[in-house]
């Protein structure tokens, strides 16, 4: 009882619970969200976190505040290691984010802004990922968990450094 006040008292939460993407400054801000790639999932995981931090999605480019431009969401899968038959059984997943954050100001023209006076930035996350042989479909199930973390974390950073673009 008295260890569970105590991680109470202190801030402790696990990930993903409680205000972590909640920003006052984003609050009704006008955001448009404009994904250049196919990855739906992770389109679906930024539109999730960004209502999560209270900002209003719009679809009308001209009325935005702020423009979000995800230029490029790439996943590649490297062998790592191999077992003692030759085959791989570690790989390196390795998922990347290519963005523009930018005021309405700023971006006069969506098409127009991919160019060389932009500032794109890049973000990745990569895990190393055991592969068993003996257990494909168990194996398969945890990739794609491994990956909707990945996705997660990505989307999560976009918004802190979509945040910080926001407040400067």
């Amino acid at each position: 009882m008295l260890l569970s006040c105590h991680l109470l008292g202190c801030g402790f939460h696990l990930r993903g619970v409680g205000d972590e993407l909640k920003f006052e400054n984003l609050k009704n801000i006008q955001v448009y969200l404009a994904v250049a790639n196919d990855d739906e999932l992770f389109h679906q995981q930024l539109q999730r976190d960004l209502k999560f931090a209270n900002t209003h999605l719009i679809d009308d480019v001209n009325s935005a505040d702020w423009h979000l431009i995800i230029l490029s969401v790439k996943t590649e899968k490297n062998s790592v290691g191999i077992d003692r038959n030759g085959r791989s059984n570690e790989y390196e997943v390795k998922m990347e984010v290519e963005f523009i954050v930018g005021s309405q100001s700023m971006l006069d023209d969506v098409k127009g802004v991919i160019g060389e006076n932009t500032n794109n930035r890049v973000l990745s996350v990569s895990r190393n990922v055991y592969f068993d042989n003996n257990d494909q479909i168990g194996q398969r199930s945890e990739e794609k968990n491994i990956l909707a973390a990945m996705r997660a974390e990505l989307s999560k950073r976009v918004i802190n450094s979509f945040f910080i673009s926001v407040t400067k």
